[in-house]
């Protein structure tokens, strides 16, 4: 497993946000892997560590946040 809470359901999480899966793993590739194109996301995730992945996508998300405010990223 790649979280401390067990399996997760990334479909029914971009859903409920209003994503297709696609559109929601993409960001999160380009954050943890800094590439659209990569080994599988979650294989990623467990080679780099959950910690680090966490914290590059903290730092994206920050990124973000001073460039677009959340309200208008729709």
């Amino acid at each position: 497993e790649i979280t401390r809470f067990g399996k997760v359901d990334k479909r029914a999480i971009a859903a409920a946000e209003g994503y297709k899966l696609g559109a929601f793993m993409l960001p999160l590739r380009v954050a943890v892997t800094g590439a659209q194109h990569s080994p599988p996301l979650i294989a990623s995730i467990r080679e780099l560590g959950v910690d680090v992945a966490v914290q590059r996508i903290a730092g994206a998300l920050a990124r973000l946040d001073s460039a677009i405010p959340r309200g208008d990223r729709r």
